[in-house]
């Protein structure tokens, strides 16, 4: 399917999505959402559960001016039957002449700025009753890495319009709910982006401008009839640029929570030592270090999750190790080797004490459960386990040293 084809079927698609909307989103949290925090109680009285209420959660969140962002990107899950058939499309172009579609189906959409007029059933976004497939149109630029193409092709357009209105709602819901569908770059530069369109709106609000106490001067750029599309747009911008600053502190705090907290570094270095010095397998320090290659700015979701992996694994053979090490001290020819039974032995003998057995019980039980609290970022989340490995580590090994407890290959 060549270039010319392809925007054929995706108007169609598009057409489509004009006559009937098929944008939505969906509360995928299984805790409570933050709208709806204080109803929490009363709300589950009746039944509802998290993505029941979702729906109302999400009707409250766009009311709002500006949009509050949600830190945690992963609340809310975007589907669309219609974006699903434009991405097959997509697939379709050869690589050699994808950007030339996606340019030429925005430039021919926003010429079009097709709408429809609905009296029941309104879905989102919309605007003095109406729809538009614009909507679907920036999902799709975004979502396939094409916003750059977008927002180029909105510095051609002359005049305010209520497919331009319904755009920006949709660019504001995507900010609200997943923020980090754009770079940090991206997010910086959006308000300067949008200077073009919030310039062509602006001066259709008003018929003639002047200072308070000075004369009117007209305005030569004013049409009837696109006031009211001018306000909307005007201040739909505004807030837009409020959802940018919000979502890149976000991005500057997780940079900030990212960089190395020299204590903790001071204490791993720490850690290593130990494993060296008291004659410790050296596959221990191995799995640390696979944990650090895990733990870079830019790792996936699938390398974080072989960080806590690797911190497990290291966890575990270290109390392992030890509880050897005790039953050659006590003449013991068979200590456990299963991590219950040898956190417990330690304990017998008097290595840890109650509350650290229950301490690193629950690190143990932290690190082991793949679920990540969705009021937490993924990577902080990991981020907060590996500190805490280090952490307990250094005093576990200094308890050994204390104690001249050595490992396996201490002991040979």
């Amino acid at each position: 399917m060549d270039a010319r084809d392809a925007l054929v079927k995706a108007l169609q698609v598009l057409e489509e999505e004009r006559v009937r909307q098929t944008l939505t989103y969906s509360f995928v949290s299984k805790t409570w959402p933050r709208a709806l925090y204080w109803q929490q109680q009363q709300l589950q009285s009746q039944g509802y559960t998290p993505g029941l209420a979702g729906v109302m959660a999400l009707a409250a969140m766009r009311k709002e001016s500006p949009r509050l962002v949600e830190e945690n990107a992963t609340l809310w899950e975007f589907k669309s039957g219609n974006f699903d058939l434009l991405l097959k499309i997509l697939g379709f172009v050869p690589d050699n002449e994808r950007r030339d579609f996606l340019k030429g189906l925005i430039e021919v959409m926003f010429k079009a700025v097709p709408i429809r007029k609905v009296t029941t059933q309104i879905p989102f976004p919309n605007w003095e009753f109406q729809t538009s497939s614009l909507s679907l149109l920036i999902e799709f630029a975004v979502r396939t890495g094409h916003l750059a193409e977008l927002l180029e092709a909105t510095k051609l357009i002359t005049m305010p319009s209520p497919g331009l209105v319904m755009m920006l709602m949709e660019l504001a819901e995507m900010i609200a709910l997943n923020f980090t569908l754009f770079s940090e770059s991206q997010m910086a530069n959006l308000p300067n982006d949008l200077s073009h369109l919030f310039e062509i709106a602006e001066r259709q609000t008003n018929t003639a401008r002047g200072k308070r106490t000075g004369p009117m001067v007209d305005n030569p750029h004013y049409k009837q009839g696109y006031q009211d599309a001018g306000n909307e747009i005007v201040k739909m911008i505004i807030a837009i640029r409020e959802q940018c600053r919000q979502a890149s502190f976000f991005y500057l705090k997780g940079a900030l929570q990212d960089s190395p907290n020299l204590e903790i570094e001071n204490d791993r270095l720490k850690v290593i030592g130990f494993i060296d010095s008291l004659g410790f397998n050296p596959t221990l320090t191995a799995s640390l270090n696979e944990a650090e290659k895990n733990y870079r700015s830019d790792a996936t979701p699938f390398e974080l999750k072989d960080c806590m992996n690797h911190l497990r694994s290291f966890m575990e053979n270290l109390h392992i190790e030890a509880a050897q090490s005790v039953a050659v001290g006590i003449n013991d020819s068979n200590p456990p080797n299963r991590w219950g039974k040898v956190v417990a032995y330690l304990k017998t003998n008097g290595v840890i004490s109650v509350q650290e057995e229950m301490f690193v019980t629950s690190l143990y039980t932290l690190m082991s459960d793949e679920g990540v609290h969705p009021l937490i970022a993924e990577r902080e989340y990991v981020r907060i386990r590996r500190n805490m490995t280090y952490e307990y580590g250094l005093m576990f090994l200094t308890v050994l040293d204390k104690k001249n407890l050595r490992g396996r290959v201490g002991s040979s």
